[in-house]
């Protein structure tokens, strides 16, 4: 049980305290205090375990990417999931692999999608991303709801 209130540290929160093992880099996400533009922003940053002054920005922070993940594979510990707005900003989210080396941002969902990703994991073998997002409404469902405006049917869906 650590916590962030230097106030409110006790002897079990320092025994319960997780340290970063087995790891060279860690990857989090930072959103600033004070909200600017019409949407969320927040970007991924890098650190280096035990090396002070190490901390990097790691996108750019034009669009509201969170939730980093590292792959689990040994092989691919330098790529990097996350979810990012990237592609509607403010709107929709998708998810996004990235290189520790840099380079192209790509998504492994339809970036194009409407509905937002609530949360993901990797497959233990690092081969698969699980991910939960409500359903997009097919092409049908949107022409029906175009032809009845907004009216919910009770029960119809």
């Amino acid at each position: 049980m650590a916590t962030a209130n230097p106030s409110q540290v006790t002897p079990d929160a320092l025994v319960d305290l997780l340290v970063p093992k087995n790891c060279k880099h860690i990857v989090y996400s930072c959103t600033p205090i004070a909200k600017s533009g019409r949407h969320a922003l927040s970007s991924l940053w890098i650190a280096d375990i035990g090396k002070e002054h190490s901390a990097r920005q790691f996108t750019s922070g034009l669009f509201n990417d969170i939730s980093p993940q590292w792959c689990p594979l040994p092989a691919d510990r330098d790529l990097i999931a996350f979810v990012s707005d990237r592609a509607n900003a403010g709107e929709s989210s998708a998810i996004y692999l990235i290189s520790l080396h840099g380079g192209e941002v790509y998504p492994v969902t339809k970036a194009d999608n409407k509905k937002s990703i609530a949360s993901f994991k990797w497959s233990p073998d690092g081969h698969l991303i699980a991910f939960i997002s409500p359903d997009e409404k097919t092409a049908e469902k949107e022409a029906r709801e175009k032809e009845t405006g907004d009216a919910k049917v009770y029960g119809q869906d």
